[in-house]
């Protein structure tokens, strides 16, 4: 592990062990290869992995675990790690965490790409539809998926006005099953997410002046 510093801050800042399967280097490195981080990038991470785990119900083993299921989906998609982390904190607050979280958020992603290409099921278009909206509203002039944070605020403000059963109607035809958990809890508390996200690219430095903190008592 080539900056073993910032696996040593995220330790000391998160109370978890350094060494071993699951330890921070371990959970660093993982994450890193996922979303093709270089090295030279890892405080940053470990800032941004520290913050998330100190602002949600989640500990450091349930956000590598969630990593583990939806990290290479997400890279593919083209979102970061800030995205994810913020997606997995709130999840947690809600209760899901962990494996669960990281399956529901890796279903409603697949499913999202899905609904947004020429392969989209007829139950998927005839309910962006429904809703008002376009496969291109949520994609830029390029084809890409727009910033997640916006993807979500597209869609809740488009089903805000609905009835509870008729809103989760609607995330199970788009979203799957499985899928429609994560949009589910994400719904119900959108505010959380752009908080969590905000805090997330804001957090430079965090992990070391917490474990600077932790040596000093």
């Amino acid at each position: 592990f080539q900056n073993i510093e910032a696996a040593v801050n995220l330790a000391g800042a998160t109370q978890t062990r350094l060494g071993g399967k699951m330890g921070t280097a371990d959970v660093l490195t993982n994450i890193m290869r996922q979303f093709e981080i270089a090295p030279e990038m890892s405080e940053m991470l470990a800032d941004r992995l520290t913050m998330v785990t100190t602002s949600s119900n989640i500990q450091l083993y349930d956000l590598a675990d969630a990593f583990r299921y939806v990290g290479t989906t997400a890279h593919t998609m083209g979102l970061g790690v800030e995205t994810i982390a913020a997606g997995i904190g709130t999840l947690g607050d809600m209760g899901l965490q962990g494996s669960i979280a990281g399956t529901a958020l890796e279903n409603a992603l697949r499913y999202t790409s899905r609904a947004l290409s020429e392969t989209r099921t007829k139950r998927q278009g005839d309910a962006l539809k429904n809703v008002g909206l376009h496969p291109e509203d949520l994609m830029d002039a390029r084809g890409e998926l727009l910033a997640f944070p916006q993807v979500l605020q597209k869609i809740f403000s488009a089903t805000a006005k609905m009835t509870k059963l008729k809103k989760l109607q609607v995330f199970q035809d788009v979203f799957g099953v499985r899928g429609s958990r994560a949009m589910a809890a994400l719904a119900q508390n959108p505010e959380r997410f752009t908080t969590l996200y905000n805090k997330i690219l804001n957090s430079q430095g965090l992990s070391g002046q917490l474990m600077t903190k932790m040596m000093g008592t």
